[in-house]
């Protein structure tokens, strides 16, 4: 039985040798000395029992042996550099989930500034409403997600990243439309339409209604933020529009209302396994 125990930094002196058959050459470019070389040479061919090099004080020779043998340590040497990389987080796949209502407004912004800053990360982005990427999150499909604040789940972690408050959108035909900003008191005589089930948003709006005594459109089901907006410019209610999703649409009017707002947050789980992974993205956001 062959007794091995030959380090990586032996390997690659070994391989640096085949490829220049030139001790000082090849203990030049591995910043070592030329019998640091001859040594470890000597120490890997009596683990093996095998001569590697033929050698005479002219000449360095593989034998037909050792061109087998250094076939093998360079597939090892390249399987260390594939182990490299793929421990590396900046040349790994960042896989975020983000909810609709958050999606078109805020990857427009992020997406170009991570790519300029950490031009080696590969993104992959999953939209989908938050108790679906909140799963996949927690089952470790997704490295983290940006979500309302707050998830109730005990496997995850959270972190602040804005506050993002709600106007107010109403059709420019609504008289309300004149005023610079609004009180609780003045909505309540209006019908405010929201999203279906299961957008963290009709959350947010169902609350604040309910807490003032505000009307809900119960008629009526937006399946995602820009069909409310285009029901609102149409007159047919008003909603709660988080600032980040403002426009220069010219038949709607955006008003601004006290104490309203929600919370974006990173999330991410508590036993994440790569922390090198998870520094880097806190550095993103």
């Amino acid at each position: 039985m062959i007794n091995m125990d030959v380090s990586i930094q032996s390997i690659q002196y070994i391989c640096e040798l085949a490829k220049t058959l030139h001790f000082k050459k090849a203990a030049n470019t591995c910043n070592t000395a030329q019998p640091n070389i001859s040594m470890q040479l000597k120490k890997v061919e009596e683990q093996l029992g095998v001569c590697i090099f033929e050698r005479t004080n002219k000449s360095v020779k593989l034998t037909p042996k050792g061109k087998e043998i250094i076939g093998m340590f360079q597939d090892i040497l390249k399987k260390i550099d594939d182990i490299k990389e793929c421990a590396n987080p900046k040349m790994d796949t960042l896989s975020i989930g983000i909810f609709p209502t958050l999606a078109p407004y805020f990857l427009p912004i992020f997406i170009p500034k991570v790519r300029r800053i950490f031009p080696d990360i590969k993104l992959k982005i999953i939209e989908d409403k938050t108790q679906v990427i909140t799963q996949k999150l927690s089952e470790g499909e997704l490295d983290c997600m940006i979500a309302a604040y707050p998830i109730d789940t005990p496997v995850l972690e959270s972190k602040i990243l804005f506050e993002d408050p709600f106007y107010i959108a109403m059709s420019t035909q609504n008289p309300l439309s004149r005023y610079p900003s609004l009180t609780i008191q003045e909505l309540k005589d209006q019908s405010f339409l929201v999203l279906e089930e299961g957008h963290c948003l009709r959350d947010n709006a169902l609350e604040i209604c309910h807490t003032n005594l505000l009307h809900i459109d119960q008629t009526y089901r937006a399946a995602s933020l820009e069909t409310l907006r285009a029901m609102v410019a149409s007159n047919a209610g008003i909603t709660f529009m988080p600032k980040i999703a403002l426009d220069n649409n010219p038949l709607i009017a955006y008003k601004p209302i006290q104490n309203m707002s929600r919370q974006i947050a990173l999330y991410y789980r508590k036993s994440f396994y790569d922390k090198a992974k998870l520094e880097l993205i806190k550095q993103i956001m």
